[in-house]
């Protein structure tokens, strides 16, 4: 289960973000979470998208917090990302896993180059497809306390029209209409409320 992998090894994770380090085959870097494999997660979330960031050194990746660095392998899958917080303040990795079944497991951790403090493990998550209209997303994060769950319902047109989230603390689920113009995603609504809209 998802909340097992909660009481992994912090050693055995920070193993993991070396061995997914050296499978990177192409870095890519920008100014905020430019790639990610969670479907409409700058939209939902009203995140920047961020610029691509051109003579980036691989050594130069930590010196601002203002650089993602996201690691793809000789297929273009995205492995991993990374980005400093600051001097002291750590390092964030986020690994990817991908299983034969379709999954995409996912784990956020906390690290501290000078070792000044212990790594944390800050969240752990999974995209899976339920079936062919439905595919979910769940996170959770280290205290098993706050949670989050999405589910993505595939319409007529082979396009995510329709997204149910809920979260530890929410009173009520919360329902997405997305809408497109010339198969692009125009708008993200909640009933009447434009809550996301394109800049294009």
């Amino acid at each position: 289960m998802l909340f097992d992998k909660l009481k992994q090894d912090i050693s055995f994770l920070e193993k993991r973000i070396t061995i997914q380090e050296r499978s990177v085959s192409n870095w890519k870097y920008a100014t905020d979470e430019f790639y990610t494999l969670i479907p409409f997660e700058k939209e939902l979330n009203k995140m920047k998208k961020g610029r691509i960031l051109k003579n980036i050194q691989f050594d130069e990746r930590f010196a601002s917090p203002y650089i993602f660095s996201f690691g793809f392998s000789k297929e273009e899958k995205l492995l991993l990302t990374q980005h400093s917080l600051g001097k002291d303040f750590g390092i964030i990795s986020q690994v990817y896993d991908y299983h034969n079944s379709g999954c995409i497991e996912y784990f956020i951790l906390r690290s501290y180059p000078s070792k000044k403090y212990n790594s944390k493990l800050v969240s752990i998550g999974i995209l899976f497809q339920i079936n062919d209209l439905l595919q979910a997303h769940v996170c959770v994060s280290d205290n098993k306390h706050n949670w989050s769950t999405t589910a993505y319902h595939v319409g007529n047109e082979n396009k995510v029209d329709k997204i149910f989230r809920y979260a530890s603390g929410w009173n009520n689920q919360t329902e997405y209409d997305l809408e497109y113009v010339d198969n692009k995603l125009n708008k993200i609504k909640i009933g009447n409320v434009v809550w996301w809209k394109s800049k294009k």
